[in-house]
């Protein structure tokens, strides 16, 4: 088999001679690597450059696409990107964190899927991801939303006019509603009012002026002794009574002490049964000391008869 031969040939742009077994080469190998990076800069300028400005979905902020993010999501058949750079890499963390996008709902059971701008949303703002599916969110939110309105709905029917009635007091207009009316039938009260708010109001301070002038502190301090008996712990009754109750009567106790004499010797048992016995001191009155001998008496005078 013949080997290629090899030519020495000058270089077409700096005139350099080289050696090269291809025929067609006209560069040595410093200009053809000088021409690769000049094209390969030129290439980087034109990809980088802005073909598409968008705003993001999730955080607001504009973005730029450029003409090589355009053609490398063109070639695979992708669109082009809603979110910003930053949100498309905490939206690959936050998915890693929840272990991806599909979930069970706690209410019905099915399965559903977070929508990606709502786990970056969640991501972003700190909000706490439901765990029902979004059919179960959507009953929820018009069964409140049918509550708010049965609610404005029986509002209105309260604020109507039910009656108009003169004030016997200052004379003047005012209306009952069907509200007030129906509060005052839950309380037993069937009649109208017959005086106004105003004057009610004004009757209600004269009531409790007079009350702090007739009673004054005492009213009070008897509230007071109401409450504090109410909020009293068990514990502290207990104290309360063991201080109320009287002391048990005292037990006088006798205690024989003594000490042994090394030097003395021995102790005579014999001289010391001999000795008597000290008698206690007693508490009796006189009085008490000449009925007893008043009873011992009576026996001695019933034998001698």
């Amino acid at each position: 088999m013949a080997k290629n031969k090899t030519i020495v040939k000058h270089c077409a742009k700096c005139n350099k001679p080289f050696s090269t077994a291809d025929d067609s080469v006209v560069l040595c190998r410093e200009c053809t690597s000088k021409e690769l990076k000049d094209e390969a800069a030129k290439e980087l300028e034109r990809q980088n450059e802005v073909a598409e400005t968008r705003t993001c979905t999730a955080c607001g902020k504009s973005f730029d696409i450029t003409v090589g993010s355009k053609e490398f999501f063109e070639k695979r058949g992708l669109n082009l990107p809603n979110l910003c750079p930053d949100c498309r890499e905490l939206l690959k963390k936050r998915k890693k964190e929840l272990g991806g996008l599909e979930h069970t709902c706690k209410t019905c059971g099915k399965p559903f899927s977070y929508g990606a701008v709502t786990v970056l949303k969640s991501a972003l703002f700190g909000w706490e991801l439901s765990q029902e599916c979004p059919d179960c969110r959507k009953a929820k939110r018009e069964k409140a939303k049918e509550a708010r309105e049965a609610n404005q709905a029986s509002k209105a029917d309260r604020q109507k006019v039910v009656a108009t009635v003169v004030c016997k007091e200052c004379g003047k207009e005012f209306v009952v509603t069907a509200g007030e009316q129906e509060f005052l039938k839950s309380h037993g009260l069937d009649n109208l009012p017959t005086h106004c708010p105003e004057c009610r109001h004004k009757r209600k301070v004269r009531v409790l002026a007079e009350d702090m002038r007739r009673f004054g502190d005492k009213k009070e301090s008897a509230e007071e002794t109401v409450v504090m008996s109410d909020a009293t712990p068990l514990d502290n009754i207990q104290t309360m009574m063991s201080d109320i109750a009287p002391a048990p009567e005292a037990t006088s106790t006798m205690a024989i002490t003594g000490t042994i004499d090394e030097d003395a010797g021995p102790v005579d048992e014999a001289a010391a049964a001999a000795e008597p016995a000290e008698t206690p001191a007693s508490d009796n009155t006189p009085a008490d000391a000449a009925d007893n001998q008043t009873a011992e008496a009576e026996p001695e005078a019933k034998a001698e008869a």
